[in-house]
């Protein structure tokens, strides 16, 4: 057996863990924590501010805590190229998504991809998909985020599937919109992105 051989049979693919909350709602109430202590250090008197500040913040603390405390970690390894092509030729592209520009059906090799990854825990394929439409689209976007960074596929903001639908419907809407001189240039900016479903690349990943 040569070096490579040897070398080849002892690699270790990537692995990439993410943290998803379990109580979508503490998220909610923790950005409006945010914005009360904003407010609270801008408005308030100096008689009261010190008080009204001391308050928001330890609201937001304790948010932060049960955020903390209901939070699953997620690892997913990569499964090497060859049954990533595979696993895409498994969910082919209606002809609408081709001419959006997809490979293939993303929403389910999405969600194929998540369970195919899985290291730990392990997650099977209908839960997956039960966790597409279950999980806040942020939250499910991160695991599919990880996904994507352990099989050492290069992606750009927006980095999930569903970040890129979002995408695709703001440049419908940047069409219509282009005679408005008050249109909002929000709309564009996440446009000109990489899709998120390219092959795993050699770039450079974090074991």
């Amino acid at each position: 057996m040569s070096d490579l051989d040897a070398w080849l049979d002892e690699y270790e693919s990537p692995i990439v863990t993410v943290e998803v909350c379990g109580k979508a709602g503490l998220l909610a109430a923790h950005a409006e924590a945010d914005a009360a202590l904003l407010v609270a250090r801008a408005d308030a008197t100096e008689m009261l501010a010190s008080t009204e500040v001391r308050n928001a913040r330890a609201r937001g603390e304790a948010i932060e805590a049960d955020i903390e405390a209901s939070k699953k970690p997620f690892s997913f390894q990569g499964i090497g190229s060859k049954e990533w092509r595979d696993l895409k030729r498994k969910f082919p592209a209606t002809q609408e998504q081709l001419r959006q520009g997809m490979d293939c059906d993303m929403e389910r090799f999405a969600a194929a991809a998540i369970a195919a990854s899985s290291l730990s825990p392990q997650i099977t394929a209908t839960q997956a998909a039960r966790m597409s439409t279950t999980l806040p689209e942020g939250e499910y976007e991160k695991l599919y985020e990880a996904v994507l960074q352990a099989n050492g596929v290069v992606v750009s903001t927006p980095k999930s599937v569903l970040a890129a639908h979002i995408a695709l419907y703001q440049e419908n809407d940047d069409s219509s919109t282009t005679s408005d001189p008050e249109a909002s240039p929000e709309a564009s900016s996440s446009d000109g992105n990489a899709s998120p479903s390219g092959e795993p690349s050699e770039a450079t990943t974090t074991d």
